[in-house]
């Protein structure tokens, strides 16, 4: 997506305040894995707690899941599920984001996008 937002800018359509602050919500759209653990049920606070704490530790952090499976508190197939629903939603309407940012019409927008993904 973030191609397509540099696209948007080289094509004139964004300009570049407006390509930073899309930039920026697209990326703090993904939420945390340890929040989004805790909501579908996977984790406690306790636990996403207890992770964050062995990360503090590491001399070489992993990362939050990689530190979870570790611990034993996810299985690899509970990360992998995770990672793939927060990609989800960060995918969910990335062009209706960025209308409703800059008040570019959402139409002409999927249409640029779609000429813009087929080439």
């Amino acid at each position: 997506m973030y191609e397509f937002v540099v696209y948007l800018y080289q094509q004139g359509r964004l300009d570049a305040a407006e390509s930073m602050m899309v930039m920026d919500r697209l990326v703090n759209r993904r939420p945390p894995l340890g929040r989004l653990a805790v909501r579908e049920g996977l984790l406690s606070v306790k636990e996403v707690m207890a992770i964050l704490a062995a990360q503090s530790g590491q001399a070489q952090r992993l990362r939050f899941g990689e530190t979870a499976v570790q611990l034993g508190y996810l299985t690899a197939g509970d990360l992998e599920w995770l990672l793939r629903a927060q990609q989800a939603l960060v995918n969910k309407d990335p062009v209706g984001t960025i209308a409703e940012l800059t008040g570019l019409d959402p139409s002409e927008l999927r249409g640029l996008y779609r000429r813009h993904e087929a080439a």
